[in-house]
Order: structure tokens, then sequence, then C-alpha cells
């Protein structure tokens, strides 16, 4: 059942970062599928594996929080956004990552 919760969080969470784009861009989603990248202490560390893989198409500066819960955390830089997601046992992974061009 906690995968489940998991995986309707990182789905909510991609149908949100989409929305995000504004009108008139393209945007880039990708999903880890739930099975995220890593297995992280903290959702900054998570944030950090993300952008240290210097993806050209995401914006590598000027992250912020934009939304906390208790199972989830969306960073946001312009249009772009980058959502963690807290596992079962107690890391974070990345759920999702959304790019607009």
């Amino acid at each position: 059942m906690r995968v489940s919760g998991t995986a309707a969080v990182i789905a909510c969470l991609g149908v949100l970062g989409v929305s995000a784009c504004s009108h008139g861009q393209s945007c880039t989603v990708t999903d880890y599928g739930g099975a995220g990248a890593g297995d992280f202490t903290t959702p900054q560390q998570a944030l950090r594996s993300v952008l240290a893989t210097h993806p050209k198409w995401l914006s590598g500066h000027a992250w912020v929080e934009a939304e906390h819960a208790a199972h989830g955390v969306t960073y946001r830089s312009g249009n772009d956004s980058i959502e963690v997601v807290k596992t079962s046992g107690g890391g974070w992974i990345v759920g999702g990552v959304t790019a607009c061009q």
C-alpha cells in the first residue's frame, strides 16, 4: 500500500509540473517511475544529485523550495521543477523533473 501512495504522489507532482510551463513553452518531463534516483538523507541531497548531472535543458541556479509536504518537496527555478519524494524507508528519491523551454 505504501508503494501505491508514493506512486500517487509522484503522479500528482508530475501533473503539477507540466502545468507550471507558461503558454507557448514546451515541457520536457522526466518521470523516475517510483524507483527514483538514489536514496538520499535529505530532499536537498536529491535535488543536488539532479543538478550535478548538469542537464543543459534544466536551469542551473536559483532553486527554491516551492512546496513541502510530509512525503514530498517541490523545488522550482523559474518554470522548471524537481519533485522529491520520501520513501517508506525514510529516504528521499527524485520523483520527477520538469523543464520548460
